[in-house]
Parts: C-alpha cells; sequence; structure tokens
C-alpha cells in the first residue's frame, strides 16, 4: 500500500543547518549536482525529524548508488530515492518523483540486493521522496512510501 507524506520544511521543529539553509536559499544559482545534494541533505533532515535513522547516504556498489538506505520508526528498512528540482515561482510545479523511471527501479532494486546480501537483511521497501525547492525560499517534501516493489 502506498502512503504519501508531504509537508513544507519551514515548519516549526525542523531544524536545518545553516549552511542547507543558505543552499537552499541559492536554490536557483545551484548546478544540478549541487542542488541534488541540497535535496538529500535535507531529506535526511527530514526523516530524521520524523525518527527514522539514516544508515548509509550515498552508498555505492557494482549496480550503481543507493541516496539513502534508513531505518523507519516501525524498524522497516528502506531505500530512499531523493529527487530534487528548482521551481521558479509563476510556472508549473514540476513532478520530481517521475524521475524514477523503469531503468532507475531496476537499478535501484539491484543495489538493494546487493546491500540487503552484504549485510544480511531480510527485506526492504523502496521510497521516492520529492524535493520541490521554490524561488520564494520554500522546500517541499512529497514521500511516497513503497513507491514501487522488489518485482521488475
Amino acid at each position: 500500500m502506498n502512503t504519501v507524506a508531504e509537508t513544507t520544511m519551514t515548519r516549526p521543529g525542523v531544524v536545518l543547518s545553516d549552511n542547507l539553509r543558505e543552499q537552499l536559499r541559492r536554490a536557483g544559482e545551484l548546478s544540478a549536482h549541487d542542488l541534488g545534494v541540497a535535496g538529500e541533505s535535507l531529506v535526511a533532515t527530514y526523516l530524521h525529524s520524523h525518527g527514522w535513522d539514516v544508515v548509509e547516504r550515498n552508498w555505492c556498489c557494482a549496480a550503481g548508488e543507493a541516496d539513502i538506505i534508513a531505518i523507519d520508526p516501525y524498524g522497516e528498512w528502506a531505500f530512499v530515492e531523493v529527487k530534487t528540482r528548482y521551481v521558479r515561482d509563476g510556472l508549473p510545479t514540476p513532478v520530481p518523483e517521475v524521475a524514477v523511471d523503469d531503468e532507475k527501479r531496476r537499478r535501484y532494486r539491484q543495489i538493494a540486493q546487493q546491500y540487503l546480501a552484504t549485510n544480511e537483511i531480510a527485506m526492504a521497501r523502496f521510497d521516492v521522496i520529492a524535493v520541490s525547492v521554490f524561488a520564494s525560499h520554500v522546500a517541499s517534501v512529497h514521500h511516497v512510501c513503497s513507491a514501487f516493489g522488489c518485482d521488475a
């Protein structure tokens, strides 16, 4: 069952580092890579503030890289793909999560197989977290739990 959580990162209780806050303020000036790094940092903060344990960030193997590997508050493992986009005011909102296409899902399954086997973990799910950073310096987080399954 897919569950979706949506939040705006300017709400009280989510504490961002000064560096991350500055990166988000300059989001429109950042390269796609740097914006992605800022988005991953924002998601790690978001997950931590919601009781998750971020176990790995940017874990690499022969199959590729997992943005975040974490354990949710219920003890379930999740491989989290983060997609970040900058939204200029007045333009339609992009939907970053649609960038997780069949090829990206296939690669994530391979990455998960290697990680799970190496660490003797029985199972995990795949979440996608989309970050939209607006020109008004607000970041919206759209968390899709169990976004896709283990089967091709």
